[in-house]
C-alpha cells in the first residue's frame, strides 16, 4: 500500500480538502463577526451549507454509483474552488449574500466528496490493507484538524482575510490537481441509467446485513459527542475557570486518536470487528460518565483521551465493515446515506446537548447523557446476540456452521 500512487494522490487530496476547509472555517467565524451581530443570523449562515449537503444526498449517492468516481472528485474540487472565489466578492462588497453562497456550495461539495473518497479507496487498496487505508484518512483528518484550525487562527493575527481565502483557494487547487491524476479502474459504473438507480435501494441492502444496520445506530454515540465537543469544552472551561484547558483538551483527544491508529492497524480479522466497535462504544460511554464527575483536574483529560482513544478505533474499522460488508455497486448511496444521518444527528445532538447543559447543568447534564448513550450500546448488544443466536440455531439444523459476529 505504501507504493501505491493512487492512494497517496487520493491522500493529497484529503489533506487539501481539509486544510482548506479549516482555513474557510477561520475564515468564516472571523467574517461573520465583523460583518453580523446576531448569533442566531450567524448560526443560520453556517447551517445552511449542512442543511443544502444534506438535500443533495440522495442525488449525491445516486451518482456516485452511476458515473466514475473520479470525475465526480473533480466536480466536488471545482464547487470548492467556485465557493472560495464567492467569498472574495463577500470581502469587496462586506455581502453575507456571498457567505451564504460559499456555504452552500460547500455543502453541495460536501455532499459528493467524502461518500466519493470513502467509495474509492476499496477500489485502489487491497482488501486486506483497509483498516490501514482508513486508519491514515483519519490520521490526516485528524492533523488537518489540529495543524489547519491553528495555523489559519495564527495567521490571521498577521495577514488579510483576503490572503487567508487565497491560501485556501491553492489548496483546494491541489485537490483538484490531485483528483485529475488518479488513475482507477472501476467495473461497476453504469453510465446513463442515473434514473434506474433508486436511493431508496440501498434500505433493503442495509437491512438484510443486521449488522451494518447496528453499526449505523451505534454511530450516534461518537458522533452525538462529536457534535456537542465545542460547547463540552466551553463548559469544561468555565468550570475551571482556564482558557488554555480548551487547547489541551483538544490536543489530548487529537493525540488519542493518533494513538488508536497504532490498535486499529492489528484489527485485520472481519468477523472481530463488531467486537471492537462495540467495545469503542463502551468506552466512549465511559468517557461521558466520567466527565459528570469531573471535579477533579485530571478527569476531564482522561475522558477525553479515552474519546479519542475509542473515536480512533470505531470509525476507520466501521468504514472497513461497511467496505467489506456492502457490494461496490451500492457504496455510493450507503456512505450518502450516512453522511445524511451523521448530519441530522450531529444537529439534533447539539441542540440536545445544548438544552441539557441549561436546564441540569454540567454535571447532571453529562451523567444523562451517559446513561443514554449507554442504554443505546446495551440495546444494540441484546440484538446482535439475538440475531447470533438464531443464526447459530438455524446453521446447527441445516448443519452448517456458525458463523461469529465478535
Amino acid at each position: 500500500m505504501w507504493s501505491n500512487k493512487n492512494f497517496w494522490l487520493l491522500m493529497l487530496g484529503v489533506l487539501g480538502a481539509e486544510f482548506g476547509m479549516w482555513f474557510g472555517i477561520i475564515g468564516n467565524l472571523h467574517f461573520l463577526k465583523t460583518n453580523l451581530e446576531s448569533s442566531f443570523l450567524q448560526a443560520l449562515v453556517l447551517l445552511s451549507g449542512v442543511v443544502v449537503g444534506t438535500l443533495f444526498g440522495p442525488l449525491a449517492g445516486r451518482l456516485i454509483d452511476s458515473y466514475k468516481k473520479k470525475n465526480i472528485l473533480v466536480v466536488a474540487s471545482l464547487c470548492r474552488i467556485i465557493a472560495v472565489s464567492s467569498m472574495f466578492l463577500a470581502l469587496n462588497q462586506n455581502a453575507i449574500f456571498w457567505m451564504v453562497i460559499y456555504s452552500m456550495l460547500m455543502g453541495v461539495s460536501a455532499a459528493f466528496y467524502f461518500p466519493t473518497t470513502q467509495t474509492l479507496i476499496p477500489l485502489i487498496v487491497d482488501k486486506a490493507k483497509l483498516n490501514i487505508a482508513n486508519v491514515v484518512q483519519m490520521n490526516l483528518v485528524t492533523l488537518s484538524r489540529i495543524f489547519g484550525a491553528a495555523s489559519a487562527g495564527l495567521l490571521l493575527s498577521f495577514i488579510s482575510l483576503e490572503y487567508l481565502y487565497s491560501i485556501a483557494l491553492s489548496f483546494y487547487i491541489v485537490l483538484l490537481i490531485a483528483s485529475l491524476a488518479l488513475k482507477v479502474e472501476e467495473f461497476h459504473v453504469n453510465k446513463g441509467n442515473v434514473a434506474e438507480k433508486s436511493f431508496k435501494e440501498i434500505f433493503p441492502v442495509i437491512n438484510k446485513n443486521k449488522s451494518v444496520l447496528v453499526i449505523l445506530i451505534l454511530s450516534m454515540v461518537p458522533y452525538a459527542f462529536i457534535a456537542g465537543f465545542n460547547i463540552i469544552v466551553i463548559e469544561i472551561s468555565a468550570l475551571y475557570k482556564s482558557d488554555s484547558i480548551s487547547g489541551l483538551l483538544y490536543m489530548t483527544e487529537g493525540a488519542f486518536i493518533l494513538i488508536a491508529g497504532l490498535l486499529v492497524a492489528r484489527i485485520n480479522k472481519e468477523r472481530k470487528i463488531v467486537g471492537w466497535i462495540i467495545l469503542s462504544c463502551l468506552v466512549i460511554v465511559i468517557s461521558q460518565l466520567l466527565l459528570a464527575s469531573s471535579d477533579n483536574f485530571l478527569i476531564p483529560y482522561i475522558a477525553f483521551g479515552l474519546f479519542g482513544l475509542a473515536a480512533g478505533i470505531f470509525i476507520p474499522i466501521s468504514s472497513t465493515f461497511y467496505q467489506k460488508s456492502l457490494d461496490s455497486a451500492f457504496h455510493g448511496r450507503f456512505f450518502s446515506l450516512k453522511r445524511i444521518l451523521e448530519n441530522v444527528n450531529a444537529q439534533i445532538s447539539l441542540l440536545g446537548i445544548g438544552l441539557l447543559l441549561d436546564l441540569l447543568g454540567f454535571h447532571m447534564a453529562m451523567l444523562l447523557f451517559g446513561c443514554l448513550s449507554g442504554v443505546l450500546v446495551i440495546s444494540c448488544i441484546i440484538y446482535l446476540s439475538g440475531s447470533a443466536d438464531k443464526k447459530s440455531s438455524s446453521s446447527h439444523l441445516k448443519g452448517g456452521e456458525n458463523n461469529e459476529w465478535i
